[in-house]
């Protein structure tokens, strides 16, 4: 995640564990249907 957050996205703030966590939880189980990176 932080290589290619780094490469790919030098623009944007990294998530915490935390977040990190929340978002590829909901990603993989929610359904919410949100955009997705790359």
């Amino acid at each position: 995640y932080v290589e290619h957050m780094q490469t790919k996205h030098p623009d944007k703030p990294m998530m915490d564990y935390e977040a990190f966590f929340r978002e590829r939880q909901e990603a993989r189980y929610g359904g919410k249907g949100g955009p997705k990176c790359c």
